[in-house]
C-alpha cells in the first residue's frame, strides 16, 4: 500500500490526558492564596513602603500569577495539545488500545477514595486554613516568622495541602478516566452493532 493509501486509511482518535483538570484547582489554590497575600500587604504596608505598594507590588502579584497559569494550566494543556490525535493504521488497532488504556475497578476506586477523602478535607478545613495563612502573613510582616508558628499548626497546614492536592487528583483522574471508558463503551458498542448487522447473501 502506497503512502497516500495508507494515510487514507488510518484511523485518528482524540484521547484525554491527566493533568488538566488537576493543574486548574491547584491554580486556584494558589490564586487564593496570592490574592490574600496581596490584601494584607497593600493594607498594612501601604504607609510604610509607599514606592512598592500597592505598586509595582500588585503588578508583579499578577505576572506571578500569569506564571502560575502558565506552569500548572498551560503545560498540561500543551501536553494534551501534543499527544493528539493519535493516529492508529487501523479501527481493530484503536480499538485495542482504547481497551488496553481504559481504567480498571481499583483504579477507579483509589481516585474515587482520593476524591472523598480529599474532598472531606477541603470541605472541613477550607475556612481554617484561610484564616491560619493570614495570621501568619501579618505575623511575617511584624517580623516574627517563623518562630510563631507552632508545629501542629504547620502540620495541619501541610495536611491540607495534601488533602487539597488528593481532592485535585481523584478528581481528575475520575474524569479523565471516565472519559477514557466512554471512549471505549461508544467505539466498542458501535463496533459490535455493525457486526450485527445482516449482509445480503
Amino acid at each position: 500500500m502506497d503512502e497516500p493509501s495508507a494515510r487514507r486509511s488510518s484511523v485518528q482518535l482524540f484521547y484525554p490526558q491527566f493533568g488538566v483538570l488537576e493543574g486548574a484547582f491547584g491554580f486556584g489554590l494558589f490564586y487564593e492564596l496570592v490574592g490574600h497575600v496581596t490584601r494584607v500587604v497593600t493594607t498594612d504596608l501601604a504607609g510604610a513602603y509607599q514606592g512598592l505598594v500597592p505598586e509595582p507590588f500588585t503588578t508583579a502579584m499578577a505576572g506571578l500569577l500569569w506564571l502560575a497559569l502558565a506552569t500548572t494550566v498551560g503545560v498540561p494543556l500543551l501536553r494534551q495539545v501534543t499527544a493528539n490525535p493519535l493516529t492508529f493504521r487501523s479501527v481493530t488497532a484503536r480499538d485495542d488500545y482504547l481497551e488496553r488504556h481504559r481504567p480498571t475497578g481499583a483504579r477507579y476506586l483509589l481516585a474515587l477514595a482520593q476524591f472523598v477523602v480529599g474532598g472531606a478535607v477541603v470541605a472541613l478545613g477550607w475556612q481554617y486554613f484561610l484564616a491560619l495563612f493570614d495570621s501568619w502573613m501579618a505575623v511575617f510582616l511584624r517580623g516574627g516568622f517563623p518562630r510563631a508558628v507552632g508545629a501542629v499548626e504547620l502540620l495541619w497546614f501541610v495536611g491540607f495541602v495534601l488533602g487539597y492536592s488528593l481532592f485535585a487528583r481523584g478528581l481528575d483522574r475520575l474524569v479523565v478516566g471516565g472519559w477514557r471508558d466512554l471512549l471505549y463503551r461508544r467505539r466498542s458498542t458501535g463496533r459490535s452493532s455493525s457486526d450485527a448487522r445482516p449482509t445480503d447473501q
